[in-house]
């Protein structure tokens, strides 16, 4: 008898990472208390496949001029009701995620603290970047005073 060889087993095809070209982010309704304010950041998939996020955005402020405010946002593990556990969140198109940003707004010296005009986002192990508005959807202007800084959680299902 003939050997017939055995089809070769393969397993589900890989998921790429999303890219931020292909995600539509905007910021949700602002909250705060205790000199602190934060938002949720609503990721959308708009692309034609099915992709992942995991981790963290990468995320700058810019003032009218085009100058960055401020350093990177420190990461937050777990805070704000995100999970503390960092998997992987698979988009299939026209589904979200989110994340949380949160900046201080108590005037520590007499300067008024910067406004943030534009919010620069990465999609986590990507490259390009998005530029949206630094308003929140309810209207209040990103404005991080210092020394409270900023900080953000790592992206989490949207639910």
């Amino acid at each position: 008898p003939a050997l017939v060889p055995s089809p070769i087993p393969t397993g589900p095809a890989a998921v790429l990472a999303c890219r931020t070209a292909d995600l539509a982010i905007t910021i949700g309704q602002a909250n705060g208390a205790a000199g602190t304010i934060i938002a949720p950041f609503y990721v959308t998939n708009r692309g034609r496949g099915t992709c992942t996020l995991k981790g963290y955005f990468g995320l700058a402020l810019f003032d009218s001029a085009g100058r960055p405010i401020g350093p990177a946002p420190a990461r937050d593990s777990g805070a704000f009701g995100a999970s503390p556990q960092v998997g992987p969140v698979v988009l299939v198109p026209g589904a979200a995620a989110r994340f949380y940003f949160h900046w201080s707004d108590v005037q520590s010296t007499a300067q008024v603290c910067p406004t943030a005009t534009q919010v620069e986002l990465t999609a986590p192990d990507q490259y390009d970047h998005a530029f949206i508005p630094g308003r929140t959807v309810d209207g209040v202007n990103i404005a991080p005073c210092s020394p409270g800084g900023t900080g953000l959680t790592q992206v989490s299902a949207q639910g």
